[in-house]
């Protein structure tokens, strides 16, 4: 059965008689499994093997969760402290976050009209809009929206560097369906955090919660490395391939003269 699966290998060694003698004189007898037989083999004669490149991991940083953006504010109800009289009036409406939204959405009245209801605003509108909002509540949701931009480039950029890796060319007997859906359910949960911090920047009052997606950003580099550990195996074989060239006809007939030992003792006892 061994010399079925390498002929191509046995040439000029298929016949009974020449075969026969090239066994006898095989000095290095080797015991050796068939299925690292058939492993070497196709690194010395797999026409296809190639290199391949690895896929990127995260910075090794980026796994401490102390690095990975946070916001106290976010789980915090920010609410302005001033005390005139409009502001007392917004406050007991409950519209400070609508005020201050609304504003933000036409900031320039147009001939002094309100742009909602388009009646003559007073002419200290603006004096008095912007006593609303003490400093401490613009900073907080300033902070706020700085942490969204941070959080946004931090995420993108390792969400770049998982999906960068489907772009290569790699094993073709490598299944990636694990990691492609391990890397939608990292963009989801990024994208609803993302959500999140929005939700609190409308409405600065109001209290969230991110989700942990450290467990998350654990098992991409989890699988990655697995797959890492496949390519290598592969180009170390490609990397071997000239000494495995050498070396198999070797350990080939060396595996052949240990599988007829006993064919072989009983044919030298004969000749006594």
């Amino acid at each position: 059965e061994i010399r079925e699966t390498y002929k191509d290998q046995l040439k000029g060694f298929l016949k009974p008689d020449p075969f026969a003698q090239k066994v006898l004189n095989t000095s290095s007898i080797i015991e050796y499994d068939e299925k690292k037989l058939a492993e070497l083999y196709k690194s010395a004669f797999d026409s296809s093997l190639e290199a391949y490149l690895y896929f990127d991991t995260f910075p090794e940083h980026a796994l401490d969760i102390g690095v990975v953006p946070a916001c106290p504010l976010l789980e915090e109800p920010i609410v302005s402290r001033s005390d005139t009289e409009f502001s007392r009036f917004v406050k007991a409406l409950n519209a400070t976050d609508w005020v201050r939204a609304g504003h933000e959405a036409f900031p320039h009245p147009q001939d002094g009209l309100c742009p909602y209801c388009q009646q003559k605003l007073p002419a200290d509108f603006e004096e008095k809009i912007a006593a609303c909002f003490d400093t401490q509540y613009l900073n907080d949701i300033e902070a706020v929206k700085a942490f969204r931009d941070t959080y946004r480039g931090y995420m993108l950029n390792l969400y770049h560097i998982f999906s960068g890796n489907l772009d290569k060319k790699t094993l073709p007997e490598l299944d990636l369906e694990h990691y492609k859906a391990q890397l939608g359910v990292f963009s989801e949960k990024v994208k609803n955090n993302i959500t999140l911090i929005d939700q609190k920047i409308q409405k600065p009052a109001s209290v969230v919660t991110l989700e942990d997606i450290t467990p998350d950003m654990l098992d991409m580099n989890y699988i990655t490395m697995k797959i890492n550990e496949k390519i290598d195996e592969n180009n170390r074989a490609f990397a071997e391939r000239k000494n495995s060239i050498e070396r198999f006809p070797q350990v080939l007939w060396g595996m052949i003269a240990h599988r007829l030992q006993g064919e072989i003792e009983s044919y030298r006892s004969k000749l006594q």
